[in-house]
């Protein structure tokens, strides 16, 4: 079966990444690796995925405030 996302808007960079995330999820060590019924080490898996990418020095306001600002009123 063959799904397709959306990503429309989203830079190049954000479809690197998600592309990177779809070959992790999809790969033999998230699939075969290790019990997936196991939490911790699937965490420990995604969490290895995480930290194999670049850190940027962007500040981004996620406060509830900043995002919500402008809606209800």
């Amino acid at each position: 079966m063959s799904q397709t996302i959306d990503v429309t808007g989203l830079s190049s960079q954000a479809i690197q990444t998600l592309e990177s995330l779809t070959q992790f999820l999809r790969s033999k060590e998230t699939n075969q690796g290790f019990n997936r019924r196991d939490p911790e080490a699937w965490s420990q898996a995604l969490r290895r995925w995480a930290a194999s990418h670049p850190v940027r020095e962007i500040v981004i306001d996620d406060s509830r405030e900043s995002i919500y600002s402008g809606r209800g009123e």
